[in-house]
């Protein structure tokens, strides 16, 4: 057997368990804001897969998990790509419900990259760039499509591509190698958030940050240099917790692996 496939075989004994529990809890909450919004046809796919979670959560057989829903779940259990598909969902639902949560309570941060930068630590490149992307069309649709939300998708592909790169060559297995990627991140976040806000929104798009940004401007009289600055300490905060939670797993599952 293959150091890939024990890392497989851990994989699915160790951390499939967890995820699958984890979007079933998280989906809770998804199902309930995207009925009271009316996205019926929505709520009907997350609420499918929901019993298709409890349904392995219940039985924790494989054999017996393919005779209850032969669907979706033995697909997931067939090979990794479904696993990973999977996991993708789960990131996105993550993402979407955290930041949803924190514009609901005006907290001047974003929280809706802590799935993308894991899946992208864990799967690469191209599914991190997919949840980044995923994740600001959920939250698009979730406030209602204000129009102010998705174009900021391509910042989370930004982090995907970051976290995604260091990964491929070797430079996140440290602590070292985290703080660098998170200051990337950081840089990363903040250079392009500036420019979409700046060039396609005019500098505000009706969240906290913007009354700081608006201050800056006063100061600065430029407003690309004050919508970066103004997204220097909210990054710091937000993709310092993102970076954590990614290398704390990156390390654990790499752990599992053997």
């Amino acid at each position: 057997c293959s150091h890939n496939n024990r890392f497989l075989l851990n994989l699915n004994d160790r951390l499939f368990c967890f995820v699958i529990r984890l979007f079933y809890y998280v989906s809770l909450y998804s199902s309930s804001c995207l009925y009271i919004k009316g996205y019926v046809f929505f709520y009907f796919i997350n609420s499918s897969l929901q019993k298709i979670v409890r349904d392995y959560y219940n039985s924790r057989d494989y054999g017996e998990m393919k005779r209850i829903s032969p669907g979706i779940i033995g697909l997931v259990l067939a090979g990794p790509l479904w696993f990973v598909l999977l996991s993708c969902v789960l990131a996105v639902v993550i993402n979407g419900v955290l930041s949803s949560i924190i514009m609901m309570l005006s907290v001047p941060l974003f929280m809706d990259s802590i799935g993308t930068a894991v899946i992208a630590a864990l799967f690469g490149l191209v599914p991190g760039i997919m949840v980044g992307l995923l994740t600001n069309g959920l939250i698009e649709a979730l406030q209602g499509f204000p129009g102010t939300i998705y174009p900021f998708g391509l910042v989370g592909a930004g982090t995907a591509i970051v976290v995604a790169l260091m990964v491929k060559n070797g430079r996140f297995g440290t602590v070292t190698d985290a703080v660098v990627s998170f200051l990337i991140v950081v840089l990363v976040n903040a250079v392009l958030g500036a420019i979409i806000v700046t060039f396609v929104f005019g500098g505000v798009t009706g969240v906290s940050m913007d009354y700081l940004t608006i201050g800056l401007f006063m100061m600065l009289k430029s407003m690309p240099q004050a919508a970066f600055w103004a997204r220097i300490p909210v990054n710091l905060m937000d993709k310092g917790i993102a970076v954590t939670i990614t290398y704390m797993i990156f390390k654990w599952v790499h752990r599992a692996g053997g």
